[in-house]
């Protein structure tokens, strides 16, 4: 799993931190600070969305048996629907 974060998000969670900037300040200059505070943060919360991961990951790994059944379960529930949508009539428009 992979955690992406698109510009418009972080825009959007700094946007609000331009009101506690002086004005006159040039924008580089005072965004700068407001927006390594913000990425420090964020660090925390994504790493422990990586120990969560792994440790859940650490816990299921004893299950790859079942995974390996699961999968072929569903393998046949696609072949079957495929079969039941190819063998269906096209209802009247």
């Amino acid at each position: 799993m992979t955690l992406e974060v698109d510009a418009m998000t972080l825009l959007a969670g700094i946007e609000p931190l331009g009101l506690f900037i002086a004005p006159g300040w040039a924008k580089t200059v005072a965004y700068l600070p407001l927006g390594l505070v913000f990425n420090f943060n964020g660090l925390w919360v994504n790493l422990g969305y990586a120990v969560l991961g792994a440790a859940v990951s650490r816990r299921l790994a004893p299950l790859q048996q079942g995974r390996a059944w699961l999968q072929r379960l569903a393998g046949v529930m696609f072949i079957g629907f495929g079969l039941k949508l190819a063998l269906t009539d096209n209802p009247p428009s």
